[in-house]
């Protein structure tokens, strides 16, 4: 019967052997990286003054990238293209309701399980209920 460390040596082997026929990132270690998944956040928002905001809240933190889609008609072909982990959404836009794009996104099997954030200056109860009633799954007041 194979000792601990030896039993750990032979798993860390048979998991390098299985991950040598895949592409290896270039830092690992025993066939595992260490480097953290890349998330990808969505803003959906018509005001740039909010994309640039978070933006910057953001800053440069190397597993994180941030897309900016201006244009609500602009936003099922970025979720697409972009597959983003998260997905930031203004509840307010010219020509949109927000809670249909939140719907929308919930019915469409391509985006039914990317997190929906909903961003809001408005402050109400009965306006949260519905968004999470809807199929959002967080709900933050921005500033106006």
């Amino acid at each position: 019967m194979p000792t601990s460390s030896s039993a750990i040596q032979t798993s860390n082997k048979t998991l390098q052997q299985s991950h040598s026929e895949q592409e290896q990132p270039a830092e690992t270690t025993n066939g595992f990286s260490m480097s953290e998944p890349t998330i990808k956040v969505l803003l959906i928002d018509d005001q740039p003054m909010v994309a640039e905001s978070i933006s910057r809240l953001l800053g440069n933190t190397p597993d994180i990238e941030f897309y900016y889609c201006s244009e609500v008609q602009e936003a099922l072909p970025m979720v697409l293209e972009v597959q983003p982990t998260v997905i930031l959404q203004d509840l307010v836009m010219p020509d949109t309701d927000g809670l249909m794009l939140v719907k929308f996104f919930r019915a469409n099997p391509t985006t039914q399980r990317i997190p929906v954030i909903v961003l809001s200056t408005q402050n109400e109860s009965t306006l949260k209920a519905e968004a999470f009633a809807t199929g959002a799954n967080d709900y933050l007041v921005k500033i106006p």
